[in-house]
């Protein structure tokens, strides 16, 4: 599957619709990160500063990995997902303001 998913990915230059929400969301000040539920299935959700957490897929979730949108800090039980110099850079260009984020690789 990931094979397929990659050659799809090819011919993209910028994120997807549900990409660039997530990375909105975060440059918003929403928190992604990577749970297990109890049959130890990683999940991925998104925190906002307000409200409730929603579910990211995780073909989102690895996208933004592999091209270096996001990086995470690898904690356990649940690792934080950040934006990279990239992500923050792609935000900039789309008008976003970011506030309190650090640079990251």
């Amino acid at each position: 599957m990931w094979h397929k998913f990659r050659q799809w990915w090819h011919g993209r230059t910028s994120p997807s619709p549900a990409e660039a929400a997530v990375l909105h969301a975060i440059g918003r000040g929403s928190t992604l990160k990577s749970h297990r539920d109890v049959d130890g299935h990683k999940v991925y959700r998104l925190h906002p500063l307000q409200g409730e957490a929603a579910d990211v897929p995780y073909a989102v979730v690895q996208t933004l990995l592999h091209q270096n949108y996001l990086t995470t800090n690898q904690k356990f039980p649940a690792a934080t997902f950040l934006l990279t110099s990239k992500g923050k850079a792609w935000l900039t260009t789309q008008g976003d303001t970011l506030h309190g984020l650090s640079d990251i690789g």
